[in-house]
């Protein structure tokens, strides 16, 4: 047997994803998920947006 769904998928997303965690000066998370709601986006699109920006992929 392969397991929960969750256990399933966290799997998968070690397998395929890097984690990283990232420190942000207080209350900078409350106003970006904010603004992410506001505009229908994920918090974690807009740091992959800023990584590839960084690295020139995008």
């Amino acid at each position: 047997m392969a397991g929960t769904s969750s256990t399933v998928k966290n799997r998968w997303n070690r397998k395929n994803y890097d984690s990283v965690l990232v420190m942000l000066p207080k209350g900078m998370k409350e106003r970006l998920k904010a603004a992410c709601e506001k505009d229908g986006i994920s918090m974690n699109s807009i740091f992959v947006k800023a990584a590839k920006n960084y690295l020139g992929e995008e």
